[in-house]
């Protein structure tokens, strides 16, 4: 994957897409085998931010974890912030628990990408709401995900407070999303103490 992603990247260096011979270059890969590839000339090519949204949107249903990949990593690659609500849906959808870690956890990190504020929000909200009155294993495991994913970028109030009331026994709380909670908190803390200790140095 790290092959076909660094293949895509390389070819909006080298081919200009305003040009005839560029788009004549670029149309061939919207077809190509390499959803990466397929990816990039879509960026490049498209005829509008919201026709590319669109189309990005429209691969992120695919059952092919390549082609949903692809996708994120273009919508990050070129900004495409304005498929955040899309993806949101996408996290909110009934079958989204029962996705695969690394799908689960590449969307998470795509939303935060684009828009810091709206991905913690997302990832505040699988915590505190996507629960019923008793535990579930398999949506504990996606709200220990947002859990983890909030330790390694989040700072505020909310996203504490949220982590919080993951830690304490509650019928719908698991041990396993607990124990993640506790440890998000303890790496936000740690975080944010080395940076107020690089402020007083400053």
């Amino acid at each position: 994957l790290s092959k076909d992603r660094n293949s895509a990247a390389s070819v909006a260096t080298i081919v200009d897409p305003n040009t005839p011979q560029g788009k004549a270059m670029l149309t061939p890969l919207l077809t190509s085998r390499i959803p990466a590839l397929r990816c990039e000339a879509l960026a490049l090519l498209a005829k509008s931010p919201e026709h590319l949204k669109r189309q990005l949107l429209k691969l992120t249903e695919s059952t092919d974890a390549q082609v949903l990949f692809a996708a994120l990593n273009t919508m990050v690659n070129h900004q495409v912030r304005a498929a955040g609500p899309g993806l949101i849906r996408l996290v909110e959808s009934e079958g989204f628990v029962s996705r695969p870690r690394d799908q689960q956890q590449k969307l998470f990190k795509t939303l935060w990408s684009l828009n810091s504020e709206r991905g913690e929000a997302v990832l505040i909200s699988v915590i505190e709401q996507m629960h019923g009155l008793m535990a579930d294993e398999i949506v504990d495991r996606t709200r220990s995900l947002a859990a983890e994913v909030l330790s390694e970028h989040a700072s505020s109030d909310a996203a504490l407070e949220a982590l919080a009331n993951a830690t304490r026994r509650r019928p719908w709380n698991t041990p396993d999303l607990r124990a993640a909670a506790a440890k998000a908190i303890e790496c936000i803390e740690e975080r944010l103490a080395e940076q107020d200790g690089q402020e007083d140095e400053a």
